[in-house]
């Protein structure tokens, strides 16, 4: 499409397109630009570009409230995209950190749990006095709870206390048990093979 002449333009023999006119009332109405800035981007005198806007029906700044609507609208979708993805970033990190903890404190608990019943096995197999292992028992004892307000200490940074089911972690609990106890856990032993070669390489030392 030819160039539109406008008063003015002669002297700089310059003239501007259709798409140069489209996008000099689109600056002018949006609000942002001053003649002289339109004078100096497209090369043509204020008096040309001032009676070009006019005879297109263009009033300054008409736009420059829906300029900034648009503008806010796109800058909040832009934060709540990247409010949406850090949720998601967070949950996704908590919901691993939970599952570590619950599985590597599970292993070091069911560990210690098999290192107390090898002990009282041991016990009785060598026909001592359970009360004989009750150094080595406590000692484990102390190991175990170590490791739940380690764990304890996990949840309340990762402010979870409500959504673990603390059943689902083995307790050591340490008492005298009868004979009939005893000789339950030796058939236990005996008919399922109780692995007492635990792998307690991540467990605390504690000294039995």
């Amino acid at each position: 499409m030819p160039a539109e002449t406008e008063p003015g333009e002669k002297k700089t023999g310059r003239k501007l397109t259709p798409a140069q006119w489209a996008l000099a009332v689109e600056k002018w109405e949006l609000g942002a630009v001053r003649l002289a800035d339109l004078s100096a981007e497209f090369g043509i005198s204020e008096t040309a570009l001032s009676l070009g806007l006019k005879s297109r029906g263009a009033t300054k700044g008409r736009r420059a409230a829906e300029h900034a609507r648009s503008v806010s609208e796109a800058v909040s979708e832009a934060v709540r995209e990247t409010a949406v993805k850090d949720a998601l970033d967070g949950a996704e990190l908590r919901k691993k950190r939970i599952n570590d903890t619950k599985k590597e404190h599970y292993e070091w608990s069911a560990a210690l749990s098999k290192l107390a019943m090898s002990r009282v096995l041991k016990a009785q197999k060598d026909g001592t006095p359970l009360s004989d292992a009750e150094g080595d028992l406590k000692a484990i004892r102390n190991a175990m709870e170590i490791i739940a307000r380690g764990r304890q200490e996990r949840w309340e940074i990762l402010d979870v206390p409500s959504d673990i089911d603390m059943a689902e972690l083995p307790e050591l609990v340490i008492r005298d048990l009868t004979d009939n106890e005893v000789d339950e856990l030796r058939r236990q032993d005996e008919g399922d093979g109780l692995d007492v070669d635990v792998d307690l390489s991540d467990v605390p030392e504690v000294d039995l």
